[in-house]
């Protein structure tokens, strides 16, 4: 009796530290429930963004008014057609712009005219959110016309690319889409997430040097220069997403690749402060001065709008100069041999 009234004590005094109260268990056990939802819900959503005409609609080219006429302008004047007319625009589930355009090659007759058009017409917008109506293009005394036909929501891109009916298949517990909202959207977007990686990565098989996100609703920031930008400005490779001002910096090569995704090659001005203890105006004279070496790099106007140091350009200073702060981060630069240096 005494034995199992020591061991009553011993388990009054040390359930809180070693054992879980009904509610602490109850909340941990609503835990695993809701890991485990989640991804039946992510493998739910999957398949529905691995349907081939979901890569089309992700891929297409969504155009504005003047990005349509600017792109159907360019190719029309190649063929003896001048300038795209457009005329007032019916906006209801879709945008639907009348159109007309002038022949300028008096040797084609109404029926070539009309299917000359049709054709550079269709090619050229074969891969954008906008389409030529089925009623076609009508001649009359050198003028074709026509209208054009834009689609903005993602259903209707999905129809315009042949998606077909989505064949029924088990639904997921009402009750927990409830209960678990929150949990479920996450896992959505994480599905989503993944297949835009993966689609983004296939389409540079065709594009090895990176695109510009086709993306109107998100904005991005520039992963060197930090400046936000939309996502229609946001060039996009496997180094990370760059402005566009940076992207042209990469291309005439005054800063390398490299360092969009590799942060130890190099350091910004504000940076010297948190690392070295040095304030920004004395960064400045020290450039001015010659005892940094910064890349400065220039907008589109020929403003400078971000400076990079590079540790392979300012060996010297990095060798020298003690950090201030705790941050483990180790600067680094590649010899002419190709062996990588940490400072």
């Amino acid at each position: 009796m005494q034995k199992k009234q020591k061991e009553k004590e011993l388990l009054e005094k040390y359930r809180p530290e070693f054992c879980l109260s009904k509610e602490k268990g109850d909340e941990l056990l609503d835990g695993f429930e809701q890991l485990k939802f989640m991804n039946e819900v992510y493998e739910y959503e999957l398949p529905k963004y691995q349907d081939p005409v979901y890569e089309k609609t992700f891929n297409v080219k969504r155009l504005t008014i003047i990005e349509l006429e600017k792109l159907v302008n360019k190719k029309i004047v190649k063929y003896k057609f001048k300038k795209l007319i457009l005329d007032k625009p019916e906006i209801t589930r879709f945008v639907i712009v009348p159109f007309s355009v002038q022949d300028n090659d008096t040797n084609r007759n109404n029926k070539d005219s009309t299917k000359e058009l049709e054709k550079i017409i269709k090619e050229t917008l074969e891969v954008t959110n906008w389409r030529l109506t089925a009623d076609g293009t009508v001649y009359r005394l050198g003028y074709v016309s026509g209208r054009l036909k834009g689609y903005e929501r993602d259903e209707d891109l999905h129809e315009l690319f042949g998606k077909k009916k989505d064949e029924p298949k088990a639904e997921l517990d009402p009750e927990k889409l409830s209960k678990y909202s929150n949990t479920a959207e996450i896992a959505r977007l994480f599905a989503k997430v993944e297949i835009t990686e993966r689609l983004r990565k296939k389409r540079l098989e065709k594009e090895p040097e990176g695109f510009f996100l086709e993306d109107r609703e998100s904005g991005y920031s520039c992963n060197l220069c930090s400046k936000g930008i939309k996502g229609s400005e946001s060039w996009w490779n496997l180094d990370g997403i760059q402005c566009v001002d940076c992207r042209n910096n990469v291309k005439e090569g005054i800063i390398p690749a490299e360092i969009i995704k590799n942060h130890n090659l190099w350091i910004a001005s504000w940076q010297f402060k948190s690392e070295f203890g040095i304030h920004s105006a004395t960064v400045s004279k020290m450039k001015r001065n010659g005892e940094l070496v910064g890349r400065e790099l220039k907008d589109l106007e020929g403003k400078t709008y971000f400076t990079v140091y590079m540790v392979e350009d300012n060996k010297k200073f990095f060798r020298n100069r003690k950090k201030t702060s705790s941050s483990n981060k180790k600067w680094k630069f590649v010899d002419k041999d190709g062996v990588e240096i940490l400072l």
